[in-house]
């Protein structure tokens, strides 16, 4: 997969960091589940990968990752990022 490198970051060099998690996100009817507290952030990493293991009642539009412009303001919850800035989506389900 071709990738443009970021700027001022060193492919050449043998040093890489991972990080695993898993991760769960409960809505109720009376609770909207959001998968990063934090709102709209920035994890400044190159590159990342989910693994899909099940879902259960998932709807059309729950359980979407964004790729944000780095214009947008960090911290915002998803509801209020500009919809000009959502660069890509994904949404796991089958």
């Amino acid at each position: 997969v071709g990738v443009t490198p970021r700027p001022r970051l060193n492919q050449e060099i043998n040093k890489f960091v991972c990080t695993v998690f898993n991760l769960r996100t409960v809505t109720t009817p009376q609770m909207l589940g959001e998968p990063a507290l934090e709102g709209v952030h920035s994890d400044g990493v190159d590159h990342t990968m989910t693994t899909f293991l099940g879902c259960d009642n998932m709807t059309d539009d729950s359980a979407k990752t964004f790729i944000h412009d780095m214009r947008e303001t960090s911290g915002i919850k998803f509801d209020r990022a500009r919809p000009e800035w959502i660069l890509g989506e994904i949404q796991h389900r089958h």
